[in-house]
């Protein structure tokens, strides 16, 4: 038996760096995942989400021969996308040929390395909840509310949020905005496409240099 691959998320910028103050600003065009299976993953965004099929198929052998990767090993992928986003796409990547085991093993949300969340909006958080738990989803708890105050002067938010643990290690952090309305950007009826990649780290400084 395949051994769990565990998740890799790369980020590419979307928009010129000339339109950002940062390049950590700019939006990235997709999220990458490695699946041992695209199921339940896909049925959960495509079925609950609402997401949208984009492309499929075999794993071109310049992009393995990019990642450094074994002749032997061949790979399919699935993109996906939230209905009307032009950026923010997940792509499951599943792998055959390659010796992998799970990245975090036991890992909790304090533990620096690797991502720890892929976050994204939602309406009706605990009916999401529910249905990700009966497709063999965990979760770090129920469904929580709690008020966020931003550090720009903006007003806080009213939110409830659960972090949803799919089978192959990848979290999904599911924000609902009670209050105030969201900015009409956000144009989804149950999920959002993601808008950001929660990572714990050791020194943010570094971190941030890292990136840009």
């Amino acid at each position: 038996m395949r051994l769990l691959s565990a998740w890799l998320l790369a980020v590419w910028a979307a928009i010129a760096p000339a339109q950002a103050q940062s390049v950590l600003s700019a939006p990235w065009q997709e999220a990458m995942i490695s699946v041992r299976d695209f199921e339940p993953i896909y049925s959960f965004l495509t079925k609950t989400g609402g997401y949208q099929e984009v492309a499929k198929g075999s794993v071109s052998s310049g992009q393995l021969a990019f990642w450094q990767l074994p002749k032997k090993v061949t790979a399919r992928f699935v993109l996906l996308k939230a209905p009307g986003a032009k950026d923010g796409y997940i792509r499951l990547v599943d792998f055959e040929g390659a010796k992998q085991r799970p990245i975090r093993v036991g890992a909790r949300a304090w533990d620096t390395g690797g991502f720890f969340s892929l976050m994204m909006r939602g309406r009706g958080v605990d009916e999401i909840f529910d249905e990700a738990i009966a497709l063999g989803f965990q979760a770090e708890s129920e469904p929580i509310r709690f008020v966020f105050e931003p550090t720009d002067g903006s007003p806080p938010s009213d939110l409830k949020n659960v972090v949803l643990k799919a089978p192959d290690g990848i979290n999904f952090a599911i924000y609902e905005r009670l209050s105030p309305a969201l900015a009409p950007f956000w144009q989804f009826e149950r999920l959002s496409q993601p808008f950001n990649a929660m990572q714990m780290v050791a020194d943010t400084t570094a971190t941030e240099a890292f990136y840009q």
